[in-house]
């Protein structure tokens, strides 16, 4: 009888990135990411026309308001869009939602695409006008779409809870219903802020 020579099996290569360790990763940045962001001085460098983007040009919208003033140079190509170019590239998020609306009928997928679609509004808003409840327009669709994201696919009927329905325009209604001195307001923008990061790592535990 002649032998058969055993079949040598390969291992499969080691997985260096499990999903545990992936989400630990992604939680610790947005650990940092987070604590600057909710520790923000917008009475920082980037609104010193001297040493930022912010000019001494006069455009048609109050002076501006928002957290932030980093992406490009105010106010050089018209007086009523302060940043141009991010305001108009923010308005390729309504490309997708209009070419895939009448592909489906199914309500989840309809609600996914309006927030696309009203994050691209959000977004050119804010960097038109750079004013905090632009800001705000700009990032609750953010994090409504995320949420809404991470609920259906976490859900085996791929559905979102209309409790998480009701949280969402809660805190969206509180936010831009406050002024931003406010303690309420505050403890908003924190819980926007902790859920984003919390739907991030989820994914990154679970996709990995």
């Amino acid at each position: 009888m002649t032998k058969v020579p055993p079949v040598q099996t390969k291992m499969p290569p080691p997985v260096l990135l499990t999903g545990p360790r992936l989400g630990g990763i992604v939680g610790a940045l947005l650990t940092v990411t987070t604590t600057l962001y909710l520790n923000h001085d917008r009475e920082a460098k980037e609104w010193d026309p001297s040493v930022s983007n912010a000019t001494a040009v006069v455009g048609y919208w109050p002076p501006p308001s928002g957290d932030f003033n980093w992406c490009e140079p105010d106010y050089v190509y018209t007086p009523f869009v302060v940043e141009l170019w991010n305001s108009a590239t923010s308005l390729c998020f309504l490309i997708g939602p209009l070419l895939l609306w009448s592909g489906t009928r199914t309500f989840e997928v309809r609600v996914n695409l309006l927030l696309v679609a009203a994050i691209g509004l959000g977004s050119a808003i804010f960097h038109a006008t750079l004013h905090y409840k632009g800001q705000l327009v700009d990032e609750l669709p953010m994090i409504c779409y995320v949420v809404h994201t991470v609920a259906l696919l976490s859900s085996r009927d791929v559905s979102c809870p209309k409790p998480l329905y009701i949280a969402m325009i809660v805190l969206s209604m509180l936010l831009l219903g406050t002024s931003r001195e406010e303690l309420i307001h505050k403890a908003g923008r924190v819980l926007m802020v902790l859920s984003f990061s919390a739907c991030f790592v989820w994914l990154a535990c679970s996709l990995a």
